[in-house]
């Protein structure tokens, strides 16, 4: 049988490009496949048959073209209220992996798998659209919280991906298409589609869809939690849009020439013109960086062939598996700088282990080439034409295991198989697998994990805590903050607000023993440390504990007043009174520079002062402060009977 090659260039130049800004919306940026898949109503197909790459004058209307070209996202890229994804792996003939993932919008998904390799069995995860997930290993299972702070971004999946914002990108036609007419692949007739990006229509483009979302108010708001404000991102734009807009004038347009069957509008295969825009590009780049600019680019790294090897079609005609084959490269070197900062560039090395050198570039990719032979296998699935399998043999060096091990570590570059000089570079392994993939659209999450009791009682717990701290209601966070952290013991921040409330209703211990929680699963959370140092050494618990912790504070957060203030204190309490006055002398001068800091706060550390200055007999200095803390805070009553104290003292000095 005839063997069909189509080059596939999916290079960051054109195909980026142009799908990132114009069809990422639609999904087909990273596809290996692209599809294409025209109404079956859209019209009468283009009847000059053409050699494959030959030009000919159009034989159908621009607008009967573009409408195909808009079908095609919008059928062969459904944004899918649910799937479901079964994947099978093995590996040497033996199971590997299998897992099934689950998505029903709104950021609801689940995944379940099963790791024969790694011996793990009865995995599970479950995410919610507040944020909430729900993790399984085995019989190990917890609730995991930390992802509410996160639930902004997962609010923003389905107001930005969406069918209206793919209309925006349309309208703006920073494109051109056209069908040259039709060839022969494999038997099949095919239209020969010519797409071409106009780059000079990219800044109106990207304006347009950033005024698409600021119109939406949801939109809009959910971008702004995230830190992104989409007026404040407008208004900048505004400033470099005119210089913006004549460099993109200047690029050359890409060309992207599809090849699609006639019958079934589906891909076989197409070829990117993109040189003249890629040197454009380079020169872009170079002149940038001798002006002392950020280079606006790389330049793209060649991309593997793909090759139409064979399709299956059905007794009706209809095209029911297309098969392509590929190889991939991955020499060490691509991955080096992630493990070897400055590896080849002789800056940024790892200092390499006694006895050994630190690797360069050009010598890991000679010695530790490794790559995978492909059989890709796209099936008719529900109209779509999708991948289902793909088999193939990995060939990998153990070298590369040794060397990303020990880099990891810290241990340098070791030479298999003990790093001894002249020692010799051991044989690839090939590892033969399969892995086929199961799409399902009529069924979403898996309920059993999206349902899963504790992580619906995590949630409602946190909605709970929610409406009592609108309230302002400190007892009634404790009962379901107190059943959250035990669904979620991970919860940081679930410890903080329950240490919160229980010192806000004098359950001081209670309150000492979350933020011991909270140190222990952050050893650098410095204001957790700190708080936890104030309560020991403030309510007389443990005061050399309240030492070590504020130590820690402050060497953490050592400009911060209150830091400071505890430090200090921390001292006085331990009767180390010169480095407790001298600290707090510091915290005294770092909190007149802050704008922020309440009368209640230089009122606290004014007292504090007093408090040393009076233990050092220093009797006239410890009244002057006092008086300053009580006039701040008259209700002081810790500040009031030490003045009174010190009064006395004064008194008896005849002072």
């Amino acid at each position: 049988m005839k063997k069909w090659l189509v080059k596939l260039n999916p290079r960051a130049s054109i195909l980026t490009v142009m799908c990132c800004a114009v069809l990422a919306v639609a999904g087909i940026a990273g596809s290996a496949v692209p599809v294409i898949r025209a109404a079956e109503e859209a019209g009468t197909a283009a009847e000059t048959a053409t050699a494959a790459g030959a030009a000919a004058e159009p034989v159908a209307s621009e607008s009967w073209i573009d409408e195909l070209f808009r079908e095609v996202l919008f059928k062969e890229n459904p944004l899918s209220d649910q799937l479901r994804l079964r994947f099978n792996l093995t590996m040497n003939g033996e199971p590997a992996a299998e897992a099934t993932i689950g998505w029903s919008g709104g950021a609801a998904a689940t995944v379940s798998a099963n790791l024969p390799l790694l011996g793990m069995k009865n995995l599970g995860l479950a995410i919610r659209p507040s944020g909430f997930v729900y993790v399984k290993a085995g019989p190990m299972e917890e609730v995991i919280a930390q992802l509410v702070a996160y639930e902004p971004y997962l609010r923003l999946v389905p107001l930005v991906f969406n069918r209206n914002l793919l209309e925006t990108v349309l309208a703006r036609r920073p494109y051109d298409v056209k069908l040259l007419g039709e060839t022969e692949i494999m038997g099949r007739k095919a239209y020969v589609l010519q797409l071409t990006v106009r780059m000079g229509a990219l800044p109106d483009l990207i304006k347009g869809v950033l005024n698409q979302l600021a119109g939406d108010s949801a939109t809009a708001q959910a971008l702004a939690e995230v830190g992104l404000p989409v007026e404040g991102v407008l208004q900048g734009l505004d400033a470099v849009f005119p210089a913006f807009s004549k460099v993109m004038a200047e690029a050359p347009s890409p060309i992207v020439r599809w090849y699609v069957d006639v019958l079934d509008h589906v891909t076989l295969g197409h070829e990117v013109d993109d040189a003249a825009f890629n040197e454009w590009l380079a020169k872009m780049s170079s002149s940038s960086e001798q002006e002392g600019k950020p280079a606006l680019a790389a330049p793209p790294a060649p991309a593997p062939e793909l090759k139409l090897e064979d399709l299956v079609v059905g007794e009706d005609g209809h095209i029911r598996q297309l098969i392509w084959r590929t190889q991939v490269d991955l020499p060490v070197g691509a991955i080096a700088p992630f493990f070897f900062p400055g590896s080849g560039k002789g800056e940024g090395a790892p200092v390499p282990a006694p006895g050994t050198e630190s690797p360069t570039t050009d010598t890991m990719d000679s010695m530790i080439a490794s790559h995978a032979d492909l059989r890709l296998t796209t099936s008719a699935v529900d109209g779509y034409y999708l991948p289902t399998e793909v088999t193939g043999v990995v060939r990998i060096n153990p070298a590369v295991v040794a060397l990303l091990l020990g880099a990891r570590e810290g241990e340098g570059w070791i030479m298999p198989p003990a790093g001894e000089p002249g020692a010799p570079v051991p044989e690839a392994l090939e590892y033969p697998f399969r892995l086929t993939l199961d799409w399902n659209f009529s069924q979403g999450a898996d309920p059993a994990l999206l349902e899963n009791a504790k992580l619906v009682e995590g949630e409602q717990a946190w909605a709970q805590v929610q409406k009592a701290l609108a309230a302002g209601d400190d007892r009634a966070l404790i009962a379901p903050l107190a059943r959250l952290v035990r669904l979620a013991p991970s919860f940081v921040y679930a410890h903080q607000l329950l240490s919160d409330a229980y010192y806000n209703t004098g359950e001081t211990w209670a309150a000492v023993a979350e933020l011991e929680q909270v140190v222990m699963l952050q050893p650098d959370n410095g204001w957790a440390l700190n708080n936890l140092a104030y309560m020991y050494v403030d309510h007389d618990l443990d005061w050399e504990r309240g030492l070590e912790l504020a130590e820690q504070a402050y060497a953490l957060l050592e400009n911060e007043p209150a830091v400071a203030d505890t430090l200090g204190w921390a001292y006085y309490k331990n009767g180390r009174l010169e480095e407790a006055a001298a600290k707090l002398e510091e915290a005294v001068k770092l909190l007149e520079e802050n704008d922020t800091a309440t009368e209640e706060d230089h009122a606290i550390l004014n007292y504090h002062l007093a408090a040393v200055y009076a233990a050092q007999g220093r009797y006239a200095e410890a009244r002057a402060k006092l008086e300053i803390s009580l006039e701040l805070q008259p209700d002081l009553e810790e500040a009031r009977a030490l003045l009174e104290e010190v009064v006395e003292n004064l008194k008896a000095k005849g002072q």
